[in-house]
């Protein structure tokens, strides 16, 4: 659950803070080109061990990493 509301809420920080209110083209492109779709981008803010517990894939827990 934990990465799943992480992906969700910067998404949606994105999408509000770009103003992005129609997908096109030049919007998907740059889109495409944020730092938050590399995989490894939630490990900046929460350990490994942290992201794939138990706890992190039943219910919200905050990183354990500072950014």
């Amino acid at each position: 659950m934990t990465a799943t509301l992480f992906y969700t809420s910067t998404l949606a920080h994105y999408l509000i803070t770009a103003g992005v209110a129609t997908l096109t083209d030049e919007n998907l492109v740059v889109f495409l080109q944020q730092p938050f779709l590399i995989k490894d981008y939630p490990l900046q803010f929460y350990s490994k061990e942290r992201l794939m517990s138990k706890e992190a894939r039943l219910h919200w827990v905050l990183p354990d990493l500072a950014k």
